[in-house]
């Protein structure tokens, strides 16, 4: 018998990962992760904060737009930020 592979099946165990509050001004919270890898990168792909952390203290970056990956076991989200002060 002969199968054909037509997708990836969703791992109904995995969870979307939410970054939140957008805009912040502080703080970012990192939700559905249990061993998360944090990079926020500038807008010209510099990676300018790392943390393993769920919460995370942006109050050293410079208002702006960033970019947020988080890398939790097989899931990965990559979002955009606003940094307001």
């Amino acid at each position: 018998t002969l199968q054909l592979v037509t997708g990836i099946k969703e791992n109904s165990a995995s969870k979307d990962i939410f970054v939140y509050p957008n805009p912040t001004s502080n703080t970012l919270y990192i939700a559905n992760v249990v061993k998360p890898v944090v990079n926020i990168y500038s807008v010209s792909g510099e990676i300018v904060l790392s943390s393993n952390k769920s919460v995370v203290d942006v109050t050293g970056l410079a208002q702006g737009l960033y970019i947020v990956k988080v890398v939790d076991g097989n899931n990965i989200t990559t979002t955009q930020i606003n940094l307001i002060k």
